[in-house]
């Protein structure tokens, strides 16, 4: 067996035990609210395994209802007119959803594939360009790539507005921009449109938009801890990724995301950087369960870019 994956297997076993006793002594106060000791505690258990945050961990974990989410219908034919413009293409049903694509092997392929199962759309272009700039007039920096990013919601999906996004710096000067939905408070995760930008401009999109039916739903669930969330994205990390080098948490928050059985269930939500060599990726773990969620791990920076 790898020697770096017994060792970090016994170092996570070990971290366990210290946020355990850590759990014990802060119940003599409020059980739902993360304590310094804790804290301190979980950030000594990261460090000692090359991992480092920067950015504030939350502190409150009371127990949290689910919320009803169900897929939106697009406008599908709408957004593949704006998208593909004077091009003649073709779309196909099926049997998870719908694709638009347009085929030209002599010059470029451009597709649009929709999800029935979560209402996402990937958009795609075989010449990794699918929004051009006026490269005389589009300054690269945060601004300009915020700017771009809100040309294609509202010029290709025909959005208004997403009211909350983050932005990434990437490898090579390069920005990822994501937008998401808030519901009372809590982004919804399952709610983002993620562009890659570069100075020629937007290179790849993913749209994903779910409806909020009827709010918070079912009786409040005990959900974990950030320290427990923590442990579990080290282990996550280091013993199944078999990622052993020095990264840094540079996002962490209690949001909502689509969960088992199309139910939105509480979940914290992780950026994680990969130092120099440019790359970051967001994972997202169910609250309820401590484990991370099926395709969340998401790259949403890479050296190529």
């Amino acid at each position: 067996m790898n020697t770096n994956r017994v060792k970090n297997i016994a170092i996570v076993l070990l971290s366990a035990m210290i946020l355990a006793i850590s759990a014990l002594i802060s119940a003599e106060g409020n059980p739902y609210m993360l304590t310094d000791v804790q804290k301190e505690n979980a950030v000594m258990v990261l460090a000692h395994n090359d991992t480092f945050i920067d950015t504030e961990i939350p502190r409150d974990f009371s127990p949290r209802q689910g919320l009803h989410l169900e897929p939106i219908i697009h406008d599908l034919r709408t957004i593949a007119a704006n998208f593909f413009g004077d091009l003649e293409y073709t779309e196909e049903i099926t049997p998870s959803g719908i694709d638009f694509f347009y085929e030209d092997y002599e010059i470029l392929n451009k597709s649009i594939t929709h999800s029935n199962r979560d209402g996402s759309i990937l958009f795609a272009n075989s010449d990794g360009l699918l929004l051009r700039v006026d490269r005389e007039n589009f300054i690269k920096n945060s601004a300009g790539a915020q700017a771009l990013a809100h040309a294609f919601m509202e010029d290709i999906l025909g959005i208004t507005n997403m009211p909350h996004h983050s932005t990434s710096l990437t490898w090579g000067g390069n920005y990822v921009i994501t937008f998401f939905d808030i519901y009372r408070g809590y982004i919804l995760h399952s709610n983002q449109l993620r562009v890659r930008v570069t100075d020629l401009g937007i290179v790849s999109a993913f749209f994903s938009r779910m409806e909020v039916v009827d709010g918070f739903v079912g009786y409040a669930r005990p959900i974990f801890s950030p320290d427990e969330a923590l442990l579990s994205l080290l282990n996550f990390i280091r013993t199944v990724y078999g990622i052993y080098s020095e990264i840094e948490i540079t996002n962490m928050q209690l949001v909502y995301t689509m969960g088992p059985g199309g139910r939105g269930v509480p979940a914290y939500f992780f950026t994680v950087t990969k130092g120099r060599e440019g790359w970051a990726y967001h994972y997202v773990i169910n609250a309820y369960t401590n484990t991370i969620l099926p395709a969340s791990t998401v790259p949403i920076s890479a050296p190529h870019l």
